[in-house]
C-alpha cells in the first residue's frame, strides 16, 4: 500500500507503479479527489484502475460530481470499515474486473438544480455509483434509528436508575428501604427474583436480607443461598474484588449442580450479581434472577452496575444511621443508670446528714448535760475546801486550800467561756481552725510521716454558722491529706491560705502530695467525704475547685455574710 498526501503526489505515484485500485479523500490540497479522478480516466494507460471516493461532504452534488469525475464508489465519512471492506472486494472482484470499460463514449450533459453535469461514465460504472450512494443513505438511516434507539434506551435506563435514586433517597426504615428497593430493581428492570445481602460483623458472610419473587421460590433456595460465603470461588470478584457477575445459565454455571437444578427448576435463564459497594467499601450483594434471556449489552450492564453503586451509598448511610442509634441507646441507658446512681447516692448522703444531724443533737444534750455536772461538780468542790479552810489553823495549809479553789475556779471559768462560745454570733477563722487542726494532727500524724504545717488566716472573721460548716470542710480536706497524700517517707506540707475580698471569702487548701486526676467539679470525685465538702459548700451557697497537679489545691469560694 502507498499513500500519498494529495492528488498530484497521488498521480506521481499510479505513474511509477499502478496500483489495483485508488481510495482518496474528496478534500486534499493543491488537487482534490475529484480532479485526481478526472486525471486518471484522461490517461488510457491507467484509466481502468477503480476509485473510491471518500468525504465528509453530504450534499447531492457530492453525488453528481463523483459520477462526473467517473469515480466507482461514493461513501461518506465517517465510514463503515466493514462495508469499506466490502466495496474494496466487489470492486476487485473478478467479476467486475471483466466489465468492459466504454471510454469512447461522449460525455451526457444533465442538469441538476440549475448546475450542468457532463457525465461521461458508463452504465454499468453510474449504476454502481448510484446504487453505492443510495446503501450509504441506507446506512446512515440506519445509524440514525439505531442511535434513537439507543438514545431511548439510554433514557429509559437514566429514568430506572431516578426511580432507584429516590427509594435510596427517602426517609425509611432499613427493612422498609431493602423491600421497595429489591421489588422495584426486579419488575423495573426486567427480572422476576431478587435478594439483597449483607456482610455480618465479622465479615465471614453475607446473609440474606430480604428477597423479592415473581416465580415460585423453593424452600431449597433460601436454605442454599440464604448466606453467601465471601471466600467461594464464584463470589470472590464480587464479595472481595468488587467487580459485577453477569451470567447466561444457557452456558454458564456459576455455581454446582445443586445450584444448577434449583435454577433449572425455577426456570432461570439469566444471573446477574452486582456488589453493594460504598467508594472502596463492599457492603453486601444484590442478586437477580430472570427466566428470560439478558444480552447483558453494555447499557444494561452499566444500569445495573450504577444500581449497585447507589444501593451501596444508601446501605451506607442506613448502617451510620443504625450506629448512631445504637450509640444514642447505649447513651441514654447509661444517663438512666447514671441518674439512678445519683438518685440513690443522693438518698445515702440525704440519710447520712439525718444521722449526722441527730448524732450532733445527741452530742448536744451530752455536752449540756455534761457541762452542767462539771459545773456542780466544780461548785461543790469550792465549796467543800471553804468548808475545809475554816477547820485548819494552819496558815500553810488555808494558802494551799486557797490556791487549789482559785485552780478551780479558773478551771471552770475556761470551761464555761468554751462553752458559751459556741453560741457566739462572730468568730475568728485563724484560732478556730487552728485548733481543728491541731487536734487532727495529734491523730493522724506519726514520727515515721512528718508534716509541715502553715496557716494564713489572720484577721478573717465570719458568723458562726458559716464558721462551722467551713471548719468542717477544712477539716474533711485536712484529713483527706493526711490520710492519701503522702505515702511512705514522704514529707508533707500543707498550706492554708484565705482572702476576704468584695464580700467573697476564697480559702485554699494545698498539699504537695501525690496529686490527683484533673477534675472540674467535686460530682467528678467519688469519695463520700468530698461529697460531704460539696453538700456543706452548697450550702453555704458557695464553689469547690479543683486544681492538681503538682499536688493538690482546693479553691474553695464562698458568699460573705456580714459580721
Amino acid at each position: 500500500m502507498t499513500v500519498g498526501t494529495n492528488g498530484k503526489q497521488a498521480l506521481d505515484l499510479i505513474r511509477s507503479a499502478q496500483p489495483d485500485l485508488v481510495i482518496s479523500d474528496v478534500i486534499m490540497p493543491v488537487m482534490n479527489g475529484y480532479d485526481l479522478s478526472r486525471e486518471i480516466r484522461k490517461n488510457p494507460a491507467y484509466n481502468h484502475i477503480p476509485v473510491i471516493l471518500l468525504t465528509s461532504l453530504t450534499d447531492t452534488q457530492d453525488v453528481a460530481l463523483a459520477l462526473e469525475s467517473g469515480s466507482d464508489s461514493f461513501l461518506t465519512k465517517p465510514f463503515n470499515p466493514d462495508y469499506l471492506e466490502q466495496q474494496i472486494r466487489q470492486i476487485l472482484s473478478p467479476e467486475h474486473q471483466m466489465r468492459t470499460r466504454d471510454t469512447d463514449k461522449n460525455s451526457v450533459a444533465v442538469s441538476f438544480e440549475g448546475t450542468v453535469y457532463h457525465i461521461a461514465s458508463d452504465r454499468g460504472q453510474m449504476f454502481e455509483c448510484l446504487l453505492t450512494a443510495y446503501q450509504v443513505a441506507i446506512m446512515k438511516q440506519r445509524e440514525v434509528v439505531q442511535a434513537e434507539e439507543k438514545l431511548r434506551k439510554t433514557n429509559e435506563n437514566l429514568s430506572d436508575l431516578n426511580t432507584v435514586i429516590s427509594i435510596c433517597n427517602a426517609s425509611l426504615s432499613a427493612q422498609e428501604m431493602f423491600e421497595r428497593l429489591v421489588q422495584t430493581i426486579v419488575e423495573v428492570l426486567d427480572f422476576e427474583f431478587g435478594a439483597i445481602y449483607l456482610f455480618n460483623d465479622d465479615r465471614t458472610s453475607a446473609c440474606l436480607q430480604y428477597y423479592y419473587e415473581l416465580i415460585p421460590t423453593y424452600d431449597s433456595y433460601v436454605d442454599l443461598l440464604g448466606r453467601l460465603d465471601p471466600n467461594a470461588p464464584h463470589n470472590v470478584d464480587v464479595l472481595v474484588n468488587g467487580k459485577c457477575g453477569f451470567f447466561d445459565l444457557t452456558r454458564d454455571s456459576p455455581y454446582g449442580e445443586r445450584e444448577k437444578l434449583i435454577f433449572e427448576a425455577m426456570g432461570a435463564k439469566a444471573y446477574v450479581i452486582l456488589p453493594v459497594k460504598s467508594a472502596e467499601q463492599i457492603l453486601g450483594a444484590i442478586v437477580l434472577i430472570s427466566t428470560s434471556e439478558h444480552s447483558f449489552a453494555t447499557n444494561e450492564t452499566g444500569l445495573l452496575e450504577s444500581v449497585g453503586r447507589e444501593v451501596g451509598s444508601a446501605v451506607k448511610r442506613l448502617l451510620l444511621q443504625r450506629r448512631i442509634e445504637t450509640a444514642n441507646d447505649e447513651i441514654r441507658l447509661l444517663n438512666e443508670d447514671l441518674e439512678k446512681r445519683v438518685v440513690e447516692r443522693t438518698k445515702d448522703l440525704q440519710n447520712a446528714l439525718t444521722q449526722i444531724e441527730k448524732s450532733l443533737h445527741e452530742k448536744e444534750v451530752m455536752l449540756r448535760e455534761i457541762h452542767h455536772r462539771v459545773k456542780n461538780n466544780l461548785q461543790i468542790i469550792i465549796s467543800l475546801l471553804n468548808l475545809q479552810s475554816r477547820q485548819f489553823s494552819d496558815p500553810q495549809v488555808g494558802v494551799a486550800i486557797s490556791e487549789s479553789k482559785n485552780r478551780i475556779q479558773a478551771i471552770s471559768m475556761v470551761h464555761e467561756r468554751l462553752f458559751i462560745s459556741r453560741d457566739i454570733e462572730n468568730i475568728d477563722l485563724g484560732p478556730y481552725i487552728r485548733s481543728l487542726a491541731t487536734n487532727l494532727f495529734s491523730f493522724y500524724v506519726i514520727p515515721e510521716r512528718q508534716v509541715q504545717f502553715q496557716m494564713t488566716l489572720e484577721n478573717i472573721t465570719t458568723t458562726i454558722d458559716t464558721a462551722v460548716p467551713l471548719g468542717l470542710v477544712i477539716n474533711e480536706l485536712i484529713a483527706n491529706s493526711l490520710k492519701h497524700a503522702f505515702p511512705g517517707e514522704r514529707t508533707g506540707q500543707i498550706t492554708i491560705a484565705g482572702t476576704d475580698t468584695c464580700g467573697m471569702l476564697e480559702i485554699r487548701v494545698s498539699d504537695n502530695g501525690i496529686g490527683m486526676r484533673p477534675v472540674a467539679r467535686v460530682e467528678e470525685v467519688k469519695t463520700l467525704g468530698l461529697k460531704l465538702v460539696d453538700i456543706l459548700i452548697q450550702q453555704l451557697n458557695g464553689t469547690v475547685e479543683f486544681l492538681s497537679p503538682p499536688g493538690t489545691t482546693v479553691v474553695l469560694r464562698i458568699p460573705k455574710k456580714e459580721v
